[in-house]
């Protein structure tokens, strides 16, 4: 379960660099229709830190640690929720394809 904290301290220049990279993938993992986009879990890792996640009991893959600043802060510094879902293993996929409308949309939830 991921948790939306509705007020959170001064928001972090890491969470929110990696909040931009998230919103700007590289235009390779653009579809070549430019509705979608795929992120690869080994890029998020690179671009979050490898010291931000852990494995837990239940899945294949490391997940976002919860004491990771992305993931207290993430939704609030612009992070589309389906990433820091994806980030904290939901679903516990290599990739994740978005629309890339929901990487533009500033509303969020």
């Amino acid at each position: 379960m991921v948790v939306v904290p509705k007020h959170s301290a001064a928001l972090s220049a890491a969470v929110i660099a990696a909040v931009k990279a998230f919103r700007n993938p590289p235009q390779e993992n653009h579809s070549e229709d430019g509705t979608t986009v795929t992120l690869e879990f080994s890029w998020a890792v690179r671009i979050v830190g490898e010291d931000k996640f852990e494995y837990n009991f239940r899945d294949d893959r490391k997940v976002l640690k919860r004491s990771s600043p992305l993931r207290i802060q993430g939704v609030a510094a612009g992070l589309p929720i389906n990433i820091l879902k994806w980030l904290a293993g939901n679903p516990a996929t290599e990739t994740l394809i978005l629309q890339v409308m929901e990487l533009n949309n500033d509303q969020q939830g």
